[in-house]
């Protein structure tokens, strides 16, 4: 019996991967020195994992709502720019 690898890994790889390209790519096109910096002092400030158990997303859901940076409606106008909301 072949025991395959669930979708849902080979998705989150190819999604971090797709991910990291597209940062790149920005990252290669800025010339804004500031900009630049930002990014690296983000990058080396939070620990930012890729795959999440069911419980970790929740709390990080939980979290996110609790600090009230964006309302739900300023989510959707983001979204919506591109694409992603009706």
């Amino acid at each position: 019996m072949k025991v395959e690898e669930p979708a849902s890994s080979l998705y989150e790889v190819n999604s971090v991967h797709a991910l990291q390209d597209k940062a790149a790519k920005m990252v290669y096109q800025t010339t804004d020195k500031r900009v630049l910096m930002t990014c690296v002092e983000d990058l080396q400030m939070h620990e930012m994992p890729c795959v999440f158990t069911d419980e970790e997303y929740r709390e990080e859901i939980a979290l996110s709502e609790k600090s009230a940076h964006f309302s739900n409606d300023d989510v959707k106008k983001e979204l919506a720019l591109w694409g992603f909301v009706g």
